[in-house]
């Protein structure tokens, strides 16, 4: 058998945008039905079984972060292809990416379990490795299904998985089950999601699919990806945490106030471009030159957009912040304005970062994000005032990780024009 494939453009320019607007819209449905089940649970249990159920959610989403390196990755590698194609590499590459993951779960299981769900331990436990495996199974097959530009597939594996969660997690409050069956409920919709769109997806095929690089290449890739995907949870879901163990010297009022208004201005901005990272991948790969180049025009907008949402927030989150805590939370509005400009810097380095993905530059998307994570943690723990430490932070450390991303970019754009010159210059002669 021949080892040329020939890919094959699949969509046209209409069906890419009505791609994203798909799956924009199940992004939005998969963040309505996540905040729906955390609110509801409360209601249903009791304080100690909650407290089990937020800590193994939280544990198996904050996992599925450090995986959504493996989705990226796997959507940068995966082509369309006419014919049966091959898929011998991604097997055996999942194979291995399965066997780690099972490993470090499960030693992590096995220490911490106690300390983490009580008397729930193996319960719980044996719940985090099995959500740690089926949403390595869901990543996979998202990776695949984006590679291959099968936007409505995509769509249905995230819509899939949040309404069958739904369903199931309510089903289980209604009757009453015990804590242990309550968070195998959260679980169990990766395996439904992964077998019935993977069968779904499996009918439908038009063509093959095939990888174009070897196991080696795609694990030492993956381990780039999945290192800023880390980093990444450092600067989003982290953030509190780090927060709270930084601060000795602030408030607990005023902690509680900016731990709110972040996460009321990182959902809506950060989270979609987030959600949006495989479909951009995919969708630049195979364009350099088009995507590779920042211009001043990109940095207007985006100093643009600075200006708009740091006004904007600084006028009306105080207000929004203190009519949804009920009067019990306040912040100023200069604060409020960082927060929301921190939230569009980190946005934009989960955009670019794509890009240099999409076009192989693991090193520099790697790099921007550990700078950004690292001076994070160096800046909110240095000895300096609570107020002045956490602003800085905020600011300067996504900013200076995108501009090791703008770097990067740069770097790619110029190895593609000397590229384009030499080919003419070749055409010419």
């Amino acid at each position: 058998m021949s080892r040329t494939r020939r890919f094959r453009p699949t969509v046209t320019v209409r069906a890419d945008r009505s791609g994203l607007a798909l799956i924009l819209i199940s992004t939005a449905v998969s963040g309505v039905v996540g905040y729906g089940i955390q609110i509801a649970v409360p209601a249903f249990v009791s304080p100690v079984d909650y407290v089990t159920f937020s800590v193994a959610w939280s544990a198996v989403f904050l996992i599925g972060t450090a995986l959504s390196g493996v989705q990226q990755e796997v959507s940068r590698s995966v082509r369309p292809v006419d014919g049966p194609g091959t898929s011998w590499t991604l097997g055996s590459f999942s194979m291995i990416i399965l066997l780690i993951v099972v490993a470090a779960t499960g030693i992590a299981a096995l220490l911490g379990s106690t300390a983490l769900f009580g008397e729930a331990a193996i319960g719980g436990g044996i719940a985090v490795v099995a959500g740690s495996v089926g949403y390595l199974l869901v990543v996979l097959l998202s990776g695949v299904v984006y590679g291959t530009r099968r936007w409505f597939v995509a769509a249905l594996i995230t819509v899939v998985d949040a309404v069958v969660r739904g369903a199931a997690v309510a089903t289980g409050l209604v009757l009453g089950v015990s804590i242990d069956i309550l968070v195998f409920l959260v679980v169990i919709p990766f395996f439904v999601t992964f077998i019935v769109v993977g069968m779904f997806a499996k009918l439908t095929a038009r063509g093959g699919y095939a990888v174009d690089a070897g196991t080696r290449v795609l694990l030492r890739n993956t381990g780039k990806t999945v290192g800023a995907a880390i980093a990444m949870g450092i600067m989003i879901t982290g953030l509190p945490l780090l927060l709270r163990a930084s601060t000795q010297d602030g408030g607990v009022t005023e902690l509680a106030a900016t731990i709110f208004a972040i996460t009321l201005t990182r959902a809506p901005i950060v989270i979609p471009v987030i959600a949006l990272q495989s479909y951009i991948i995919a969708r630049a790969r195979d364009r350099e030159g088009v995507f590779f180049s920042v211009r001043v025009r990109h940095v207007a907008a985006l100093s643009v957009a600075l200006l708009v949402v740091g006004a904007v927030a600084g006028l009306a989150g105080p207000w929004a912040v203190s009519a949804i805590s009920g009067g019990s939370l306040a912040i100023t509005p200069i604060l409020m304005a960082i927060i929301a400009d921190s939230a569009v810097l980190v946005a934009a380095m989960a955009g670019l970062g794509s890009l240099l993905v999409a076009s192989s530059r693991h090193d520099w998307y790697l790099g921007g994000w550990i700078v950004a994570a690292v001076l994070t943690v160096a800046l909110l723990f240095s000895p300096v005032a609570f107020d002045a430490r956490l602003e800085v932070a905020l600011l300067l450390a996504p900013a200076a990780g995108l501009v090791v991303h703008v770097i990067g970019l740069q770097r790619v754009y110029a190895r593609v024009r000397a590229a384009q010159l030499t080919d003419a210059r070749g055409d010419d002669d």
